[in-house]
């Protein structure tokens, strides 16, 4: 299988990582995930070293998870895992769209009040995103996805432009990112069972600050071991994202507040209040302050949430209500995923060039 790259503003850096767009030679389009490399010299090079030999090991919990939930919709289908030029890579499906915070200018609004996204498309978000992690429970033993944050959260626009989407009262979306995903046991609900992947390496893979709960902001907190290991973390931060859109800004704005502990905060004070625009508004905030509990006992679970916030929206908006009803994420047929062995092509091969002296990439599949 040999795949080439796309253009330069195919390939999205972030922190730690990249991915690029690739194609296969029928056109298909796939994504090519791969860490950032160790830089720096002499001490700071070793340092940096290490912590790329950590990040790998996170890297490769990442595709475990999210080989667990391949082929439900709603989930990146993952094709396999390999190495090139000393680091591992991930290639999973291209997901062709926006991110949440991209697309929410674009929501309807309620006329009167510009700052937030309508009531009823804050609830048929949060029931969608719900029943994506519904769907992924259902498939595995428990799963977390424990980033769940306006950036990834993408809408899909290959199978329905965004004015259809709209139309139709429900978005099509993907929820991507998995670096902090994990999947969720008894064993790991037990505080005497063997060591996690974080107690073994000493790897905490955090949430986004603004929407995590305060269990993922700190390494301390008596049972944040089997508190890591939730789904109510989710819940925490998809109410989060909801609270945002629906006010125009997130519960605790920590990002005006960087002298002071997240976790702390989080903790000790309730989130911004914000008045309901319209009296019917206040079972939905209701339902967002439940789920932005700081104790992890006191919030629903996403099967109760999403019940909750269905039930709301069946008598605010009952054809959008009736829509999720309807196209509940389809569990797909997962691809069998491969071992890569990625080999460098010549840079004029079939007269493309990649993104830099690596690619395009000739990949050869074996199975396990």
């Amino acid at each position: 299988m040999t795949l080439l790259a796309a253009g330069g503003e195919s390939t999205h850096r972030g922190g730690s990582g990249r991915a690029t767009k690739v194609f296969n030679a029928y056109g298909e389009a796939f994504c090519l995930k791969s860490l950032l490399g160790a830089s720096g010299g002499n001490a700071d090079r070793q340092r940096s070293e290490a912590i790329f030999k950590g990040r790998a090991q996170a890297f490769r919990e990442e595709y475990l998870a999210q080989r667990t939930v391949s082929g439900i919709e709603g989930w990146p289908a993952t094709q396999g895992f390999g190495t090139y030029a000393g680091g591992p890579v991930i290639l999973m499906d291209w997901v062709e769209g926006r991110t949440l915070r991209s697309v929410a200018p674009y929501l309807p609004r309620t006329t009167r009040y510009g700052m937030g996204v309508a009531a009823e498309w804050v609830a048929s978000v949060g029931v969608r995103v719900l029943q994506i992690l519904v769907a992924a429970q259902d498939r595995t033993s428990g799963f977390s996805h424990r980033d769940i944050s306006p950036r990834n959260i993408m809408v899909r626009l290959d199978r329905y432009p965004l004015r259809d989407q709209l139309a139709n009262g429900i978005l099509d979306l993907v929820l991507i990112d998995l670096g902090s995903a994990a999947s969720i046991d008894a064993r790991q609900m037990d505080p005497n069972a063997a060591p996690d992947f974080t107690q073994q390496t000493n790897i905490w893979r955090n949430g986004t600050i603004e929407y995590a709960p305060p269990e993922m902001l700190t390494r301390d907190a008596p049972g944040v071991q089997v508190l890591r290991h939730s789904s109510k973390i989710d819940v925490y931060a998809l109410c989060s994202v909801l609270y945002e859109l629906y006010s125009g800004h997130t519960p605790y704005q920590l990002m005006e507040h960087a002298d002071l502990s997240p976790y702390r905060v989080k903790c000790d004070y309730a989130p911004i209040n914000v008045p309901p625009r319209e009296s019917g508004d206040k079972g939905l905030l209701d339902c967002l302050l439940a789920g932005l509990a700081a104790a992890q006992g006191a919030r629903p679970s996403i099967s109760d949430l999403k019940e909750t916030l269905w039930h709301w929206l069946s008598d605010r908006a009952p054809a959008m209500a009736q829509s999720l009803a309807e196209r509940p994420p389809r569990v797909m047929y997962a691809p069998p995923a491969h071992d890569l062995r990625l080999v460098p092509t010549p840079h004029d091969a079939g007269g493309l060039r990649g993104t830099d002296s690596r690619l395009p990439e000739t990949i050869e599949r074996r199975m396990r």
